[in-house]
């Protein structure tokens, strides 16, 4: 039995997939969105709100925390 996991990092979320190849079918999608789950980094779409509107980055923090989460959630089922 073989399994793949797929990871999908965006702005505003970190999602995972794992498909079972051998029967063709999805095991597992589970997601983490940051800004209603990580609310401490205060980043309500994924970014840091910035006096400059074309200025976007986020901290990098919450994306290990987002993956931290996203695994614990993995191993939990």
């Amino acid at each position: 039995m073989a399994y793949f996991l797929g990871l999908d990092s965006s702005t505003q979320s970190l999602s995972a997939i794992i498909i079972d190849t051998a029967q063709g079918r999805v095991v597992l999608d589970e997601s983490v969105n940051f800004g209603s789950e990580l609310p401490s980094y205060a980043s309500p779409q994924g970014v840091l709100l910035h006096a400059d509107p074309r200025v976007r980055h986020s901290d990098p923090l919450m994306w290990v925390e987002g993956l931290e989460l996203l695994l614990s959630r993995i191993d939990a089922s």
